[in-house]
C-alpha cells in the first residue's frame, strides 16, 4: 500500500491493484499507470471523474462537466431522489439501446446511488445501473459474462464511458 499526494486530486490510495482517491474508487487496476495517468488529466472544477474502471481491456473513464452537474437537482439523501429508480432502470435500458448493444440477454444485476464527493457540487447524486449477460444465455460455461454499465445523474442524462 502506499499513498500519494496529487496536485488536482490530494492524496491517492494506492492498494494492491486497487487505486481509491477523495469521492472516486478507480476500481482493480490491470495497468495501473494507465490508469492513474487518467487520473491526473482532469481539472475537477472543469470536471468531475466518477469513476475509472479496467477490466482488462484499459482503463474506461466516466466524466461529467462540473457544469452540467450543477445543472442537476440537489439531494440531501432525504426523502426521494429527484429521480426515481424506476425511471433511472428505464433510462439505462434506453442508454444501452442507443449505444447499440444486443440487450437480449442482459439482466439488470444492480442499481446503486452514489454522492459525488466533490465539494465543488454539493447535495448532487447519480446512479450506476449494472447489466449482466444472463448466466443461463451462456453458450459456454467456461464464457465469462458480458457487462455493461450506465451511469445516470439526477436530471436523467447519461455519462458515456470514455476509453
Amino acid at each position: 500500500m502506499k499513498v500519494t499526494r496529487t496536485k488536482r486530486l490530494g492524496y491517492a490510495l494506492v492498494l494492491g491493484s486497487w487505486l481509491l482517491t477523495p469521492g472516486v474508487l478507480v476500481g482493480q487496476m490491470h495497468d495501473e499507470g494507465a490508469a492513474v495517468a487518467q487520473l491526473l488529466q482532469y481539472d475537477p472544477s472543469r470536471q468531475i471523474l466518477l469513476t475509472v474502471i479496467d477490466a482488462g481491456n484499459g482503463p474506461t473513464s466516466y466524466v461529467v462537466a462540473t457544469a452540467a452537474v450543477r445543472a442537476t437537482p440537489r439531494w440531501d439523501g432525504k426523502g426521494a431522489p429527484p429521480l426515481s429508480v424506476e425511471r433511472a432502470v428505464s433510462l439505462a435500458w434506453q442508454a444501452l439501446r442507443k449505444r447499440k448493444r444486443k440487450t437480449g440477454q442482459l439482466v439488470l444485476q444492480s442499481i446503486a446511488l452514489s454522492r459525488i464527493t466533490s465539494g465543488l457540487v454539493p447535495d448532487r447524486w447519480y446512479y450506476v445501473a449494472s447489466f449482466q449477460q444472463d448466466l443461463m444465455a451462456l453458450q459456454d460455461q467456461d464464457e465469462w459474462p458480458r457487462m455493461e454499465l450506465v451511469y445516470l445523474l439526477m436530471d436523467g442524462s447519461t455519462v458515456e464511458p470514455k476509453k
